[in-house]
């Protein structure tokens, strides 16, 4: 239970506290059934998409991942019961880690693990004729369609952007400044590759709507449960903060001496030292006070500056934790073109190459209607992100006190954040296929909920076929 507890603070960190959309994080080792080697065939039961003459094709479900082979697929296993009334495809997942930039690389295996359901979703849609996706995340209903568009229009900034870019490589092919243009190209596909990664860390099914595939959508939670997993992870996550602060893990030395306020002396004395620096550029403009806040300091320091209240204030009366955060979230492996553009730009003028001018200014224009892109969604993120320096538990300077609240919290993650939320979401599921009028559906869970997916599923009279792909399978052969 303690391995779900900890992955499961993923699910709802950006309500208690910051970054990201809604998360769950949860993974669990397996123990679960043997695949059944039968392709699953729901002929009558089941209908599939209808023909032009209205005739039903019955939907085939292949239960042996010999029958994936040309897919990432590492394992399948049946879960049947008697007198289904459907069936479920569960497809176990892990995601963008809470609180992380998509190019961290800790997001590596989540990154692998989307493209490669991705290919899976796309498969079972055009091939075996499945219309119905639930998505953990989301409230139960449609997910939103602003959402959804946001998504599209990053999908068709990236698309015409990497055409431009293209373009602009056939075009030049050495004639201005080898170099520079080679510095540009290179950099470009940093940029292209990083989008590209931004986009599949949404989530599979989210691509594969926004890309305007044509399929039913819905989220899976209820807003009351939400809400309530929030506040338990919220109170979690700052318990956990509160332990480590009183313990010296802050710091990362003296643990023995404890100020009035509950923090070690070495990390008074870490704080002051960051004060000092920061004074240094308090009055810059806030394009060069970000910039310096990024330069000047290393991640570590970015970090544990965010836990740290005391540090507000400090950047000419905006508050430096959201200068901060903007540097956090901001994507590390945003690539800026513009010097490169420049200089490209500078020299085609100079030799009369309207052609390769016109190429390098329609790559431009493209260029910085990401960027302007960037601007507006990180603005929109910062400034309703809630600060997890707000710690309730700030006064309580007991680690036993603080180690009992948090074996609590433990507890009732379990309770509702995992086991509450399984029965819920078979509930739901079931309920909104039926009012899609289908009989079959995916669901792409996280992949600490599986076993207790299953157990909720069959209750509700659906058979379950897990398909796991192979990043996941991975995961739980390593212990990850």
């Amino acid at each position: 239970m303690k391995k779900n507890i900890l992955l499961a603070i993923g699910a709802f960190i950006v309500i208690g506290l910051l970054f990201v959309p809604l998360l769950d994080f949860f993974y669990d080792l397996g123990g679960f059934a043997k695949a059944d080697p039968r392709p699953f065939t729901v002929e009558g039961l089941f209908a599939g998409r209808s023909g032009e003459g209205g005739e039903i094709f019955p939907v085939t479900v292949a239960t042996s991942a010999e029958a994936y082979e040309d897919l990432p697929v590492g394992e399948v296993s049946f879960h049947e019961i008697a007198d289904p009334k459907g069936t479920v495809v569960l497809i176990p997942q892990n995601h963008q880690y809470p609180g992380s930039a998509a190019e961290d690389p800790k997001n590596d295996s989540a990154e692998k693990t989307q493209a490669q359901i991705y290919d899976i979703l796309k498969h079972l849609h055009e091939e075996n004729g499945i219309d119905f996706i639930m998505t953990e995340g989301d409230l139960n209903g449609d997910v939103p369609a602003e959402k959804l568009a946001a998504l599209a229009e990053k999908i068709d900034l990236r698309d015409e952007f990497a055409v431009r870019i293209e373009k602009l490589r056939v075009e030049a092919d050495g004639k201005l400044d080898p170099g520079a243009e080679k510095n540009l190209l290179v950099k470009a596909e940093k940029l292209i590759a990083s989008l590209d990664r931004e986009i599949i860390l949404k989530g599979a099914p989210y691509k594969l709507k926004a890309e305007g595939v044509d399929f039913k959508l819905v989220g899976s939670e209820n807003e009351e449960t939400r809400e309530e997993c929030a506040d338990i992870v919220r109170n979690y996550i700052y318990q956990q903060d509160q332990l480590k602060t009183c313990n010296g893990l802050a710091a990362g030395n003296d643990s023995s001496v404890l100020t009035g306020n509950g923090t070690t002396a070495a990390t008074q004395e870490k704080l002051r030292v960051l004060k000092d620096k920061l004074k240094t550029f308090k009055d810059l403009p806030l394009s060069e006070r970000l910039k310096a806040l990024q330069t000047e300091f290393k991640s570590k320091d970015l970090s544990f500056m965010i836990a740290s209240e005391d540090l507000n204030g400090l950047t000419g009366g905006n508050s430096l934790l959201e200068k901060i955060r903007q540097i956090k979230t901001l994507s590390a492996g945003q690539v800026s073109l513009d010097k490169e553009f420049s200089e490209l730009l500078t020299v085609a003028n100079a030799r009369g190459e309207k052609a390769l001018t016109d190429k390098l200014t329609a790559a431009k224009e493209a260029y910085q209607k990401i960027e302007d892109f960037k601007s507006g969604k990180q603005g929109a993120l910062t400034s309703s992100s809630p600060s997890r320096s707000d710690n309730p538990y700030k006064t309580i300077t007991d680690p036993v006190k603080l180690q009992t609240m948090i074996k609590e919290s433990e507890g009732m993650i379990q309770t509702v954040v995992i086991d509450q939320r399984n029965r819920e979401t078979a509930v739901n599921f079931v309920s909104a296929m039926e009012t899609a009028g289908e009989k079959i559906g995916i669901l792409q869970f996280g992949a600490g909920h599986e076993e207790g997916l299953i157990k909720e599923l069959n209750n509700q009279a659906l058979n379950v076929i897990v398909i796991k792909a192979d990043e996941v399978l991975r995961r739980e052969k390593t212990g990850e």
